[in-house]
């Protein structure tokens, strides 16, 4: 969650499951489905104002998996 003024966004949620994350995120960027994809939402992704991309937000909770 993100607040902007009197606001509260949220933007995204991702959960990882691998191994390296780093060497996956890689692997991502380099497939050209991933590429495709980001052509077409990149251009609908504003940056908040003082952000360059991304906004780093406060977790509001975490939700650890039991297998």
């Amino acid at each position: 969650m993100h607040k902007v003024g009197s606001e509260f966004f949220e933007f995204g949620y991702f959960e990882y499951t691998g191994s390296s994350f780093e060497s996956d995120m890689a692997g991502l960027a380099a497939e050209q489905r991933n590429i495709e994809w980001l052509k077409l939402c990149d251009p609908m992704q504003i940056p908040l104002e003082g952000e360059r991309g991304w906004a780093i937000m406060k977790p509001i909770f975490f939700n650890e998996g039991v297998d």
